[in-house]
């Protein structure tokens, strides 16, 4: 079931990534250190999109990742599950 964080417009950096990744869907994966999962990624030939970022509004650190094919992949960490 999807769920919805937050309320009003995302970031200005977050919504003119969405405009130019609009022909991909974007799998979002929960995480304990998205920052360590997306230099690990970056390691592994991933190109970081979006760099981790604190979105206060909705209690998240939230950062995107283009694995090698294209595709987008989101890391999450809900601060509201992990206190």
């Amino acid at each position: 079931m999807a769920s919805t964080v937050g309320t009003g417009s995302p970031p200005s950096n977050m919504r003119s990534i969405t405009r130019s990744a609009t022909r991909n869907a974007c799998t979002y994966v929960e995480v304990d250190d998205p920052m360590a999962y997306l230099e690990r990624a970056e390691q592994l030939g991933a190109t970081v999109v979006l760099p981790a970022t604190h979105v206060a509004d909705a209690k998240v650190t939230v950062g995107w990742l283009r694995d090698p094919q294209g595709n987008i992949i989101g890391v999450v960490k809900n601060h509201e599950t992990t206190q």
